[in-house]
């Protein structure tokens, strides 16, 4: 599965930069495949598939940072001081509910191209994703890419309701995971 997914992640790496993938970028993109699977692996969503984890992390990582180089690094950050490929707000070392907050030192974490610098973006980003689907009872069975274009939503804007609306971005991040995620199933076999 990491060897598919690094395999999807320089395809896709390939046509957002337009131009042909370093030796580098190829090592670094296996790199965040490793740390998606491997943080699925360890920490499920309770109900959800694994194929629909790993398609979670992964289309979350492409649309935050685009899988650049810089942001991975850390050369660049967001406007807010978002950090690493999930683009993680400061703010979510204010979560309210203590197995969801992200302390400072782990925030300050998450920097660096490196697979334990890429696996704690991937823990830490995926933490904030079960929390917004545990505060907003997201469940996979709900299906398709509504739910999921009300988790991004909640993901950039959280709201008391978590069930706000819709912008045209979390629109099309829903339905770019949908696609991701019939890759990704085509990929363990289903």
């Amino acid at each position: 599965m990491i060897d598919q997914l690094a395999a999807l992640l320089i395809s896709y790496f390939a046509v957002r930069t337009q131009a042909p993938v370093s030796e580098a970028d190829k090592a670094r993109l296996a790199v965040i495949a490793q740390a998606n699977v491997e943080e699925c692996d360890e920490h499920p969503i309770p109900g959800w598939p694994r194929k629909a984890c790993i398609t979670l992390a992964t289309n979350t990582e492409m649309w935050e940072s685009g899988l650049m180089e810089k942001v991975h690094s850390g050369a660049q950050v967001g406007p807010a001081g978002e950090r690493c490929l999930f683009q993680l707000h400061r703010s979510v070392t204010s979560i309210a509910v203590a197995r969801y907050r992200i302390t400072r030192a782990e925030w300050e974490s998450t920097t660096g191209t490196d697979l334990e610098h890429t696996r704690n973006c991937a823990r830490l980003g995926m933490r904030v994703m079960r929390w917004h689907i545990a505060r907003c009872s997201f469940r996979y069975e709900d299906g398709g890419w509504f739910v999921l274009s009300q988790l991004y939503r909640e993901y950039h804007h959280p709201s008391a309701m978590c069930r706000a609306g819709l912008s045209p971005l979390s629109e099309r991040r829903g339905v770019a995971y949908q696609t991701l995620l019939y890759k990704i199933g085509k990929m363990e076999g289903g």
